[in-house]
């Protein structure tokens, strides 16, 4: 509650990253977490909330059991199909800002983000020269990402813009 005060508006990042890591975790953090902070906006009037969503909502990138796209370009309204607990935390997420949006009025924005890279980092060389080409490692994210300065304008810009009182999710 205390981190909020004073707040205009939020962007909410905070999430364990993928199902790989620490699986029983996955719903107190990502999804409890994100309640914990709609409900602080809430309790602090705080009328605009956008959080980190994913691609994963889709499941198609985790997926046990490959599955292929409804349709493509994939937009907003491809159904999710996930198989995996991450996924479906960023779908329950998504669930949880509407119903937020219907009882309060309060405006959500849920980013559907792909692979976040930072291309000033040492660490992401070998994937810039070696991860945008690879099919096997890159065909179940569609080959996309988001350079991390983008992610942040963007979440910049959907809380400036998003109208008043709606709840929307984007990729």
């Amino acid at each position: 509650m205390r981190a909020v005060e004073g707040c205009d508006m939020i962007a909410h990042l905070a999430a364990i990253p993928s199902p790989d890591r620490d699986g029983e975790k996955i719903f107190p953090v990502n999804v409890l977490g994100t309640q914990n902070i709609l409900d602080a906006a809430e309790a602090n009037g705080i009328n605009r909330v956008s959080y980190a969503s994913s691609c994963c909502a889709f499941g198609i990138y985790f997926a046990s059991r490959q599955i292929d796209p409804q349709y493509l370009p994939m937009d907003e309204k491809h159904p999710t199909l996930t198989q995996d607990l991450y996924g479906l935390s960023k779908v329950l997420n998504e669930e949880t800002a509407a119903a937020y949006t219907r009882r309060m009025g309060m405006t959500t924005i849920g980013l559907r983000l792909t692979t976040v890279m930072n291309f000033a980092s040492v660490s992401h060389s070998r994937w810039l020269r070696h991860g945008l080409t690879s099919d096997e490692d890159r065909r179940n994210d569609l080959w996309s990402y988001i350079e991390v300065r983008d992610a942040a304008r963007a979440f910049r810009l959907a809380l400036e813009n998003a109208p008043e009182g709606t709840h929307h999710t984007a990729i």
